[in-house]
This record gives structure tokens, sequence and C-alpha cells, in this order.
């Protein structure tokens, strides 16, 4: 008796071995709820997540049951994202949208607008990536364009950086630079105010402006060179999506993996929607 109960926890250990080995370096399973990214997914779509098509990551798993702030290593395969496709990332804020912090407990699924190197813009309403429109999804974006500015509350109409003489917004938004491995930008007053949590991640140190003057910690800086990589994301449902436009770029080291295809789907009547079984994710 005591043989075979030895047997069956050996069993079960290593299909909990197979299982996590799988999720960590091959495919996991992402349950999608909210409006953010509609048409293109929808609340009770079950899809998988792609990892060797991005690298896979090594992270501390115990950070998320503690709640502390998650390392990630090097990945094992360099990290290769196009613009349009759709991937999943941890969140890159905790309690404040100031201070750049992963928790591991929190996962976004977005689309990549822009990657290292490109300039973003929105303008009425659609997207411009180093001033070429066709990213994202564009009919969404010309619903939006032809909405008003009184049509939206406060909150989601002004956009990050939340500054009142830039005044972005959904529908008027940049240029942001979006930095990668290298990148060197001045610090003038503007990029100061766009990259100040981004240096501070990068650096582990506060950075002020004083005196028209910058200075990380106690030392002033003129300019900073980037040493990780950074991406834009934007939900598809423009008019209703917490991305990249709200609370700025994602590192790197967040994205877990490409959205690959929907494994299932199920809506809010607990039916099955047979025509988005096994649909592959458009990029």
């Amino acid at each position: 008796m005591n043989k075979k109960i030895i047997n069956i926890l050996l069993i079960s250990c290593l299909l909990w071995f197979i299982y996590f080995i799988s999720t960590l370096f091959f495919v996991s399973f992402f349950d999608i709820s909210g409006c953010s990214m509609e048409p293109t997914l929808y609340t009770g779509d079950n899809i998988i997540i792609d990892h060797p098509v991005l690298g896979s990551r090594i992270a501390n798993p115990l950070a998320a049951l503690k709640g502390a702030e998650a390392q990630t290593r090097e990945r094992i395969n360099p990290l290769k994202i196009r613009h349009n496709e759709v991937v999943v990332f941890n969140f890159p804020f905790t309690s404040s949208w100031q201070q750049i912090r992963m928790n591991l407990n929190t996962y976004y699924i977005k689309r990549c607008i822009g990657v290292p190197g490109d300039t973003v813009e929105i303008r009425n309403g659609f997207y411009f990536v180093n001033h070429r429109k066709g990213v994202g999804h564009q009919e969404n974006q010309l619903r939006l364009s032809l909405r008003s500015k009184e049509s939206f509350d406060f909150s989601e109409y002004y956009t990050f950086p939340y500054n009142a003489f830039l005044k972005w917004n959904i529908k008027e938004f940049g240029p942001l630079f979006v930095p990668g491995h290298n990148s060197y930008v001045q610090l003038t007053p503007l990029n100061y105010i766009l990259y100040k949590s981004l240096i501070e991640w990068e650096q582990k140190k506060p950075l002020h402006y004083f005196n028209e003057k910058v200075f990380l910690g106690d030392e002033e800086i003129v300019g900073y060179r980037f040493m990780k990589n950074y991406y834009f994301m934007g939900g598809d449902h423009v008019e209703d999506s917490e991305d990249s436009r709200y609370w700025g770029l994602v590192p790197e080291e967040f994205i877990v993996g490409k959205a690959l295809l929907i494994l299932k789907s199920i809506d809010n009547e607990g039916n099955y929607r047979w025509n988005r079984f096994l649909k592959k994710i458009p990029s």
C-alpha cells in the first residue's frame, strides 16, 4: 500500500514538473477578460502563448507569492517582437504609475505598436510609427477619430505623461521616441518628463530636475544612454483600453510571450463560441 502511494506521488510530481517546464519554455495559457482587445479577443477566450517565438525568460516565481518585485534573468533566445504582434506581459506598475515595478501576479495582453528605435505618434486618433500609418486596428482608430473631446471623461481623454503644457490625449499624442539598448537621449525638460521612470528603474536611483539641471542621485547628467529595450503596447479597442497611451512603455523583461491562437472560447452565458476554437490570432 505504501509503495502504491509513493508511486502515485512520484507520478504526480513528474506530471507537475513536465507541466512547469512546458509552461516555462514552450507554451502557457491565458484567459481574456475585458474589452481592450476587441474585436480580436473577447472575454471568455482562452489563448495559447508561444514562448519560443520570443525567447523564454527565467523569473523567480516565489516573488509573486511574496508580493515582491520579480527579477528576471537573461532570456534563452533573443527577443524578437514585430509591429502588430499580440503579446502578453506583466503590468509594469503596482501601487503607482510613477515607479516601474513588475509583479508576476498581473498580466496584460496588447498589440505591439512601437519597437525600440521607433517614434510613435497619434494624429486624430490614428497611430503613426516613424511617420507611417497602418499599425494597429484601423477600423477602431477610425471610430476614435470621429469622436469629439466632449464625449470622453477627463480621465479617458488625457494621457501619459499627464503634463498640463503638453496636453497629450488619445487623439493627439507624441511624438514619443521608444528607446532601446544603447539609445541616447538628451535630458531636455521634455525628455526628463518622458523617461524619468525608465531611467530610475534602470539605475535604481532617483532622477531630479533642479535649477534647469538634471541629477541622477547626486550626479549631474546632461543625457542618458539606455541599457534596456522598451515597447509601446496598444489595445485594439482604442476607445477603451488601458495601454501605453496612459502609463508609458513596457520593458523587454516584462514580456511573457506571443499570443499564438485561441484554444477555446466561452461567452458570458456559458455557451461555446465554436467559430473561435483554434482560431489564429492575427498580427
